[in-house]
């Protein structure tokens, strides 16, 4: 939100833009900087249609630059495919030096150990990382691609492994079906195994004409069985990490133990999720609602 002082400090020009519906400063931008993708996910199009060739690595820059006088708050770089642009690590130093956090949703199969490496040292302060299900066969079908679910799960290892050097959070991000619904209830483990510090379910946007979006008794099953499944395992997760607090080698990657404890304690927020999924006579748009972006981990 706007603080009270830039409002009174440039209140004509705040004015203007609301009588003349324009945007006032931008606090949140999201660029998507690539359209293609090296994917061929079900319920997305990115890799079926053709787009005019992006803008400029330099422009963006200024862009960044001027997006930064404004009073600018935050960026989120998307795509497509962000990182089949080079020069994602340099967007995001430049953004940090000037002052604007900035976060970014990848598939994860084209980080490489040295742009994980500079991404976090050069400021990226969070990572969703798309995984589908926590079965290989499941996530490979829906994204399209032999090899894919290995190549992801490695990234979200390299971001784990080199967080410490910077302020990151990492996510997951799933897109919820009608085909991956069924599979989604040993998720937590799955993130909780990788180190991430939360999940985001996301409901399908079924815009390819796919028939992915679930049916009255695909939400049904959801919110009675695999929502409230989701939060089981994520709070018994949660007392786990409780009892092993500060125990060495309590963090199954080789950390301190204090980093896995942080990352649980917030697992119960995914009871209220379940409680808040229950109804079975919720609409398609909200039967995965009720458990979007409920963290299995307290993350800012």
């Amino acid at each position: 939100m706007y603080s009270p002082e830039t409002i009174s400090n440039e209140k004509e020009e705040f004015i203007g833009a609301v009588m003349n519906a324009r945007p006032f400063k931008p606090l949140y931008v999201k660029f998507k900087v690539f359209y293609g993708c090296n994917l061929k996910c079900e319920m997305c199009n990115h890799w079926r249609d053709t787009r005019e060739p992006p803008v400029s690595a330099e422009r963006l820059k200024k862009v960044i630059s001027e997006l930064a006088e404004m009073g600018t708050k935050k960026i989120h770089i998307s795509g497509g495919e962000p990182m089949l642009r080079p020069h994602i690590p340099d967007f995001v130093e430049l953004a940090s030096s000037l002052g604007i956090k900035v976060t970014m949703t990848t598939n994860g199969t084209l980080v490489t150990k040295e742009v994980a490496k500079r991404l976090v040292e050069g400021g990226l302060r969070g990572v969703n990382i798309s995984i589908d299900s926590p079965i290989r066969k499941m996530h490979e079908k829906i994204r399209g691609v032999e090899g894919s679910y290995k190549a992801t799960l490695k990234a979200v290892e390299l971001f784990r492994r080199y967080k410490h050097k910077g302020k990151l959070t990492i996510r997951i991000n799933t897109v919820v079906s009608r085909t991956n619904y069924e599979t989604l209830a040993t998720l937590p483990d799955l993130a909780h195994e990788l180190g991430a510090d939360g999940i985001n379910l996301i409901p399908v946007d079924d815009h390819c004409g796919e028939i992915l979006s679930m049916r009255k008794k695909d939400i049904a099953l959801f919110n009675e069985e695999i929502a409230p499944r989701i939060a089981s395992r994520a709070l018994e997760l949660a007392g786990w990490g409780a009892m092993h607090q500060g125990a060495p080698g309590a963090c199954a990657h080789g950390d301190d133990g204090v980093d896995r404890d942080a990352r649980l304690q917030a697992a119960a927020a995914l009871d209220a999720a379940a409680q808040d999924a229950k109804s079975p006579t919720q609409g398609p748009g909200d039967a995965v609602a009720g458990v979007q972006h409920r963290r299995l981990a307290g993350a800012d």
